[in-house]
Order: C-alpha cells, then sequence, then structure tokens
C-alpha cells in the first residue's frame, strides 16, 4: 500500500515505510523488530531439550503471532490466548535460561500489542 503525504506543496510517496516530518521525531520499525525477537525465540526452541512435536507447536505458534502484529489490526483474542499458550509451555521448561531470557523479551515486546 502506497501513500502519498502533502505538505504545503510538497508531495512525499511512502513505499510501506514510516514517514516522519519535524524535529525530534523518532519511528521504530514494530515489524523488524518483532521478526527478530521471534527468530531469536524458535532458534533457542530448536536448540532446546523438548520434544519435537512442542517444538513445531511453538514455533506455529510464533509465527502465528508474527502473522498477527504484521498485520496491522491484531486480533487481540488470538495474540492473548496463542500468548497464553506458549507461556505455558514455557513456563515447565526450567533447564533452558537462555530460552526462559529470549522468550521473557519476546513476551515484553508483544504483550503491549495486546493491551494487557
Amino acid at each position: 500500500m502506497n501513500s502519498k503525504n502533502s505538505f504545503g506543496g510538497v508531495t512525499v510517496n511512502d513505499n510501506h515505510g514510516s514517514l516522519g516530518i519535524g524535529s525530534d521525531q523518532t519511528i521504530v520499525n514494530i515489524n523488524q523488530t518483532a521478526k527478530e525477537l521471534s527468530a531469536n525465540l524458535i532458534r533457542e526452541i530448536k536448540a532446546s531439550d523438548i520434544p519435537d512435536t512442542t517444538k513445531k507447536e511453538l514455533e506455529e505458534s510464533i509465527n502465528e503471532i508474527d502473522k498477527q502484529v504484521n498485520s496491522g489490526s491484531p486480533n487481540k483474542i488470538t495474540l492473548t490466548g496463542i500468548l497464553s499458550g506458549i507461556n505455558a509451555v514455557i513456563n515447565t521448561i526450567n533447564n533452558s535460561p537462555s530460552l526462559i531470557e529470549t522468550f521473557t523479551k519476546w513476551k515484553d515486546f508483544i504483550i503491549p500489542l495486546v493491551g494487557k
């Protein structure tokens, strides 16, 4: 989706990007951050000592959350349900501090999107 923004005779075309006008503008690309955190979490899950079926389910759930986050209008009920399920599984894993730390960073990023 392209946007066309006109400011006092100056037209700026925006092609899926962020646009900041004026001083002291800060733009954060949420989609990239979510992808990076999700990729790190999936990497930790794959390296962990949990059953392969659980790894697959966690990865699918994380990918669904990414899909929701990147949709532009995430379904908060879906996000809440999936996040709750992932949280329940991760809470049973206590032999991987690195996985738990990575999950916590990822969850802390996702929770504001859910509105909690």
